[in-house]
């Protein structure tokens, strides 16, 4: 889905933003993450790229606003 105009570093570049960024939020690729989070993020990123937010900062921007959300829908029950 990545457009083919912009060069191979630029889009490297924009991955690694988006992986650090999901790491701050506490995912790795290896998350194994709750089907609840995982449909929150499908809707949140959906919401922005409705938006015309480009899909890479849709990503980053919906994964992190749904773990949050998560986050606080979860905190009494973990008791943090």
């Amino acid at each position: 889905m990545l457009l083919k105009t912009r060069s191979d570093i630029e889009i490297y570049r924009e991955k690694t933003k988006r992986r650090e960024k999901n790491m701050a939020a506490g995912i790795t690729e290896k998350t194994i993450i709750p089907k609840e989070l995982a449909e929150m993020i499908e809707k949140e990123v959906w919401r922005l790229y409705q938006k015309g937010i480009v899909v890479d900062r849709a990503i980053t921007i919906g994964t992190s606003n749904a773990v949050n959300k998560w986050r606080r829908k979860n905190a009494a029950k973990s008791g943090g």
